[in-house]
């Protein structure tokens, strides 16, 4: 599992800035960074902007509408810290959460500084190659494109069905996602090996917000195009601009659950299939659910957090409704990642217990092989303690000294074969009755 907003001087595989392999370090402050300026006026018009100035003084000027209200949406690719102290002094943003959206590296969370609120959020994303055929990163891409007619409300249940015609793929996000190897082409592909964690940090005001994203595999374009064809929370278009990223932000959570559930179904029959597995894969799979599990888990209590500052503003019914959906995909995604954390120990359990019986069965058969071994080796050597005896009388007999007893004795050569026979006898007894033959 890789962090693709790492900053540390020196982050994993040593790559630059801390990024992870695959992904462009932060742009230093002289760098130019991709940004997106959209105005949003009498809720059907908007205008593409080019700076941060140009953007903050269309919003300023912008007429007052109370039923439409002007919105201005900001989007900035890792913006560098002038960028974000521009955007800090325009829109008066509290130093903290620039602070946060500068060092990055933070846990998804909900805070208020007075008029503006400020969110961070852990988008996931895929390996390129390796995303799974049910992944619906890229369900905004093909549905087909919007008539040209007004719009009908949608129910809740619709409220994150896109009707947008595909967007060109060769945009700054595109170029950029595609240098740090991170794929935003269509599903159909493999299955999931290593997962991604991103980071999005967003201001929200009354009337504009500004997205700070730290990854380009989040497709911030496909959600602002959702924001736009539903034209129902123009009183609240903040909130609605939020609820849609953070839809899409659990949702992208769904097809990595299920690449995990899969890998971790796959070891489980292997287990019981071939037999013990390697342990490293156990535990690669569970650091990438502990990474998943810290980008979702704090999401429950942000969830709270916004339905209460929902309330306070009098949200319609639909806004608050879709982000209950959220809720409950957010409570769905914690507790297949505890089922699965559950799995993945008790694979772990049973993997260890197979490697010990089968580290048990070898050292059996070893032992086995040894104490026959032993055998062997006391047959050999009572075989040769035996046949000794012979070869010592002959030795004896063998001497050739002038002077010997029994040289000039008839009875010489059958009593030295007599001591030979008795004496292997004799062995032969003693070896059999300690059992070693």
């Amino acid at each position: 599992m890789s962090d693709p907003s790492d900053e540390a001087p020196l982050g994993p595989g040593g790559m630059p800035g801390g990024s992870a392999p695959g992904e462009s370090p932060r742009r230093p402050d002289t760098a130019s960074t991709s940004g997106t300026f959209v105005l949003y006026t009498d809720g059907e018009d908007s205008t593409h902007l080019s700076t941060i100035t140009e953007a903050a003084d269309a919003l300023a000027a912008a007429p007052a509408n109370p039923d439409a209200p002007p919105f201005l949406w900001i989007d900035m690719l890792r913006p560098t810290d002038a960028e974000l102290a521009e955007l800090a002094a325009r829109f008066d943003l509290h130093p903290l959460a620039v602070e946060d959206a500068v060092e990055a590296h933070q846990r998804p969370k909900y805070e208020r500084y007075g008029s503006t609120d400020f969110m961070v959020l852990r988008p996931a994303a895929p390996r390129p190659g390796r995303r799974p055929a049910h992944s619906p990163v890229n369900r905004f891409a093909e549905a087909p494109a919007v008539d040209s007619g007004p719009a009908e409300p949608r129910s809740s249940a619709a409220l994150t069905t896109a009707h947008a015609a595909p967007r060109a793929p060769h945009t700054p996000e595109a170029a950029e996602a595609d240098a740090a190897g991170l794929d935003r082409t269509a599903p159909e592909e493999a299955e999931i090996t290593e997962v991604v964690i991103g980071e999005l940090h967003i201001f929200l005001g009354t009337d504009f917000i500004i997205v700070v994203r730290h990854t380009p595999a989040f497709d911030i374009d496909a959600v602002r195009t959702v924001f736009e064809d539903d034209p129902r929370f123009l009183d609240h278009a903040q909130f609605s601009a939020l609820y849609r990223i953070m839809d899409r932000v659990v949702d992208d959570y769904d097809p990595l659950l299920i690449s995990l559930e899969d890998r971790a179904d796959g070891l489980e029959e292997q287990l019981f299939g071939t037999g013990p597995i390697p342990s490293q894969q156990v535990y690669r799979l569970s650091r990438e659910l502990i990474e998943l599990e810290r980008a979702v888990s704090p999401l429950s209590p942000l969830m709270s957090a916004v339905s209460t500052v929902l309330e306070q503003h009098t949200a319609p019914p639909d806004l608050a409704r879709g982000l209950r959906d959220v809720a409950d995909h957010v409570h769905s995604a914690t507790e297949r990642i505890e089922r699965l954390r559950q799995l993945l120990r008790e694979i772990f359990t049973v993997n260890s217990t197979l490697i010990s019986e089968r580290q048990n069965e070898d050292m059996r058969r070893m032992n086995e092989l040894s104490i026959t071994q032993n055998e062997h080796m006391k047959k050999i050597s009572a075989w040769a303690g035996i046949l000794f005896f012979p070869s010592l009388v002959a030795g004896v007999y063998g001497m050739n000294f002038q002077h010997m007893p029994e040289l000039h004795w008839l009875m010489g050569y059958p009593f030295s074969l007599a001591i030979m026979v008795a004496g292997c006898a004799i062995f032969y007894v003693i070896f059999k009755r300690v059992d070693w033959l």
